[in-house]
């Protein structure tokens, strides 16, 4: 949050630019609110919200009161980022075009409830003594997801083209912003971890963050983007933490990862149990893989992982392989079992089916020489059909297993074997299709 000065002569000109991930589909989520539970008027200006329920979309594109849009277009995709770009100008003499929302450089036509600012009238941004809001509009409704490149003018004159633009195979990406920002304007990047408002624009607009701490900031970006939790491809999983985190709440509940693993290469990724819970499994599982019930009985639905029993079920190690049904359950002999706090590590070999499984820097196997990099003795092999997600599961929830998930975007713990890479964009394979508008759209 921040409190604006004064700069009434701007305040009929503004935009907002900022890269979205969302991760919580349920009840409101206001991505920027200018003093949401404040005074009437257009200081309760509330310029972006997910709504996620009733007849129209997710979008309210601006809301003081007497003035606001909504569109009836949905945006659900927890693994895809989005640009959200406003641009207000009160001077237009078309009431519509007093302000225009973009998303992924598209201008949003589908309004379902629309009223518009009145010729030359201020908007709340500069206004005295304002606060201002990110990732917040009033006491609930708070962001849950991403934010990059978050960019505000006022008094400047700007198109959507200042802030992105569309590459040679047809994809709206970031463009560095070149332009002024006016006096109450800002440039918030995250570069610090220790001062995540910090405003890189000039003016010093610094703002305070709140319930943020260094390990908030992520290398998750519009650029590279990771694999998370999928909040739409789950049982009874309670997610947070930008998805990655899990409480498992349902007997052999589960929940995939946002990408499928691809048929060739190397991945790796970790995970720390927090809660342990009656039987916790880590690892793959296929695409036709019940995921509210992985104990189906199904021998043509498949997942293998490693597992820990509870501490006073005697701390027995466990693995999981669902197209065997008969080794549901076997205990592994000479292999540690994941305590409280352990960083487990689990390393994936796409092009020969291999899934390993280690601890606090140890690869394990019966002789305790295991070395994903050389391919020794995995723990699971000839997995490989195409079809293999990142999947953590649990039998019971009883003890209501936590987890706290790392593909990559906050720095691993330990280094991956050599050869394996985190499950992100800038690692993928390049796609046959590189412009995907020329083979599918809505």
């Amino acid at each position: 949050s921040r409190t604006s000065g004064s700069a009434d002569s701007e305040r009929k000109l503004a935009s907002t630019s900022v890269w979205l991930k969302r991760s919580n589909l349920t009840s409101r989520h206001t991505i920027y609110a200018v003093n949401p539970a404040g005074s009437a008027g257009a200081a309760n200006q509330i310029t972006m919200v997910f709504e996620n329920s009733g007849s129209n979309g997710d979008c309210i594109t601006y809301n003081n009161g007497s003035v606001n849009r909504q569109s009836t277009s949905v945006y659900r995709d927890v693994s895809a980022w989005y640009h959200l770009c406003q641009i207000f100008d009160t001077t237009q003499s078309t009431a519509a075009d007093r302000v225009k929302t973009y998303i992924n450089g598209t201008l949003l036509t589908d309004i379902n409830i629309g009223q518009d600012f009145s010729l030359n009238s201020n908007t709340a941004f500069g206004q005295t003594s304002v606060v201002h809001y990110l990732g917040r509009g009033g006491s609930t409704q708070y962001f849950d997801g991403y934010m990059a490149e978050i960019i505000f003018t006022v008094g400047q004159s700007v198109t959507v083209a200042n802030f992105g633009e569309t590459n040679d195979d047809g994809v709206w990406i970031p463009k560095k912003y070149t332009g002024a920002f006016g006096t109450n304007g800002f440039f918030i990047d995250g570069r610090d971890s220790s001062d995540l408002g910090d405003d890189e624009s000039g003016n010093g607009n610094d703002f305070t963050s709140s319930g943020l701490a260094a390990n908030d900031q992520v290398t998750d970006t519009p650029t590279d983007n990771y694999a998370t939790w999928n909040a739409v491809d789950k049982g009874v999983v309670t997610l947070s933490n930008g998805n990655l985190d899990t409480i498992l709440g349902a007997d052999w509940a589960g929940v995939r990862s946002t990408f499928l693993i691809p048929t060739t290469g190397k991945w790796y990724w970790e995970i720390t149990n927090t809660t342990l819970g009656y039987l916790q499994f880590i690892g793959l599982c296929d695409s036709n893989k019940t995921i509210t019930n992985f104990n189906d009985g199904s021998t043509a639905n498949r997942g293998w992982g490693y597992g820990s029993w509870f501490s006073t079920y005697n701390g027995n190690v466990t693995k999981y392989q669902s197209d065997v049904v008969s080794s549901g359950g076997t205990n592994w002999t000479g292999v540690p079992n994941p305590a409280d706090g352990a960083v487990l590590m689990v390393a994936y070999d796409a092009d020969n089916g291999s899934l390993w499984f280690g601890k606090a820097g140890t690869w394990f196997d019966s002789s305790g020489t295991a070395n994903p990099a050389t391919n020794t003795d995995p723990r699971f092999s000839s997995l490989n059909d195409g079809t293999e997600w990142f999947a953590c599961w649990s039998a019971s929830n009883t003890y209501a297993p936590v987890a706290k998930a790392n593909f990559g975007q906050l720095g691993f713990a330990h280094t991956p074997p050599t050869g394996f890479s985190a499950l992100s964009t800038a690692n993928l394979p390049a796609p046959t299709i590189a412009d995907g508008s020329t083979a599918f759209q809505t």
